[in-house]
């Protein structure tokens, strides 16, 4: 072969090799599960809830915690997460004891340390509670992490989110799809642990709502998802805890006391309890009140009659002593019936005009309408004017009308504690001591 032909071959094109082709990875099939009625009975009986704090939060399930911010909701959290630590009843509920998880992912450790020794944590005795500041920013690395630390640590029955907003990390939270994918989450690891609780916490919108649980900030899913609710809102003058639940005994609106105290210039929580419901406390209010202004108008009346020697009239009475048409009319009536007082001639009538006659004289309103026994020891202040307060303790007078000097009344209290005449009296020390001074002061210089 010469030189020319070599030339004239060609190498033969390689093919290049063709890579495995790899099957679409198919998502595992569905499968329907179909449950007969009574499958969970035992010998045909039904078995008792499990509850981590008992008719509120139930082993196995999700719930929320809601209040507007500053209002105690991670105090709250902090108060079961200790109780269920020690196995002590939460707010006059059992609690089953057990491990806490507490990923507190606002306040700082040191706060929370000093927080749980407040309530009397003790990690020598007490069950562990396991605090975490940080969590990913994505929802699914979290429930991954966190499934293996539940399962690594068997004994945790208390799960706290603090705050929901940074565990699920949700670009709307006022989107319900988007909520729900991300809600369904949290509640699925819940059932998935069926001896545990866990509880996201929930800011509260600043508007009040009719409902108290529609002040969840975020989509109604939050509220929708959770077989629980809480929520602590300022109502009336009160702080009240308030729950909903698919399973259990829930809470009326009731008050939420808190007993509070001071530690290196901070304050804490040393213990959370509850007042009575709130209608109750309410209906309380109104009837004291209403007492209160009752009792002022009685008062008033008597007073009016001993300054006018027992009799005076009707006319006098109406428009010398203050107060409204009601209160006054009322008073009359209330005496005339307990015969404190009695009304003689006709209204409006020139020639048998009407009086009001003082008939016992040492009468001293007092009491509450009936349903309020226990209280019809309260006397109220003797102010004759406007003042439906209490009187204090071993005085006839308010602590506003009592004078500091003398212990007697005092209407203009608010400028110095003194009564007219206390006032009077060093007016008039103060002037003779002046004028004393100003004597020896001539005779020393003559």
């Amino acid at each position: 072969m010469n030189e020319s032909q070599v030339q004239d071959v060609q190498p033969e094109p390689v093919t290049p090799p063709v890579p495995p082709v790899t099957p679409p990875v198919q998502k595992p099939k569905f499968v329907l599960e179909v449950h007969e009625p009574y499958a969970t009975f035992v010998n045909n009986e039904p078995q008792a809830i499990s509850y981590i704090i008992e008719g509120l939060i139930p082993q196995g399930t999700y719930s929320h915690l809601g209040a507007k911010p500053k209002h105690g909701k991670s105090c709250i959290s902090r108060s079961e997460s200790v109780c269920v630590a020690k196995g002590t009843p939460f707010l006059g509920r059992k609690v089953e004891q057990g491990e806490v998880l507490l990923c507190s992912l606002e306040d700082p450790r040191q706060h929370i340390d000093n927080c749980l020794q407040v309530l009397g944590y003790d990690k020598e005795k007490d069950a562990r509670i396991h605090i975490v500041e940080k969590l990913p920013k994505n929802i699914t690395e979290t429930i991954d992490i966190l499934g293996e630390f539940l399962t690594q640590h068997p004994d945790v029955r208390f799960v706290v989110f603090d705050t929901l907003a940074k565990v699920v990390r949700a670009k709307d939270s006022t989107n319900y799809d988007e909520m729900l994918i991300l809600c369904e989450k949290l509640s699925h690891m819940a059932r998935e642990f069926k001896h545990l609780h866990i509880q996201g916490l929930g800011h509260c919108k600043k508007v009040k709502q009719e409902d108290p649980f529609d002040a969840f900030l975020g989509s109604v899913e939050i509220r929708g998802e959770t077989d629980s609710n809480i929520v602590i809102y300022d109502t009336h003058g009160h702080r009240v805890i308030q729950s909903e639940t698919r399973i259990g005994t829930p809470w009326e609106a009731t008050i939420l006391n808190a007993d509070l105290i001071q530690k290196n210039d901070t304050q804490y929580v040393k213990e959370f309890s509850l007042g009575g419901s709130l209608d109750s406390e309410v209906a309380m209010t109104k009837a004291t009140h209403d007492a209160q202004k009752r009792v002022s108008y009685e008062n008033r009346l008597i007073t009016f009659l001993k300054e006018q020697n027992g009799k005076a009239a009707w006319t006098d009475y109406w428009e010398k002593v203050p107060g409204s048409s009601d209160g006054k009319q009322a008073a009359v009536e209330n005496l005339a019936k307990k015969e404190v007082i009695r009304r003689s001639g006709v209204a409006k009538s020139k020639t048998n005009p009407q009086y009001l006659q003082l008939l016992k004289p040492d009468y001293i309103p007092s009491g509450f309408p009936s349903g309020f026994a226990g209280l019809t020891s309260h006397k109220y202040c003797a102010d004759p004017n406007h003042c439906v307060n209490l009187a204090a303790e071993g005085s006839e007078y308010c602590e506003k009308h009592i004078c500091d000097a003398c212990g007697g009344f005092s209407h203009d209290r608010e400028n110095d504690g003194k009564c007219h005449r206390c006032r009077t009296n060093e007016m008039i020390q103060a002037h003779h001591a002046q004028a004393q001074q100003a004597q020896k002061g001539e005779l020393c210089t003559n």
